[in-house]
């Protein structure tokens, strides 16, 4: 029992865990494109480097069915829902 816990915990963790970091490098890019010397560069590349953060303006982030973003606070609340009901059924069967 305890192995298949361990092992449905890292199968929800994974997915959780790569949806945080895609999170916060997709962050890191547009801050190190503004801290790069992108003003230095020639037109086309200065209109590209504008392009870029423009659309990181909003941070990649992986969804589950288009509602609910996949991360480390999804993690604990399934955690948190999965502990509470094991809980809850335990008292019951006392």
């Amino acid at each position: 029992t305890f192995m298949y816990l361990i092992i449905m915990i890292v199968q929800i963790f994974l997915p959780c865990y790569y949806g945080n970091e895609i999170f916060v490098a997709s962050q890191e890019i547009s801050q190190n494109l503004f801290h790069s010397d992108w003003i230095y560069g020639n037109a086309k590349y200065r209109k590209s480097v504008q392009f870029i953060m423009e659309n990181l303006k909003n941070p990649v982030k992986i969804n589950a069915y288009g509602i609910i973003n996949i991360n480390y606070e999804i993690f604990t609340s399934i955690c948190n829902s999965a502990y509470s009901l094991y809980a809850l059924l335990n008292k019951t069967q006392s």
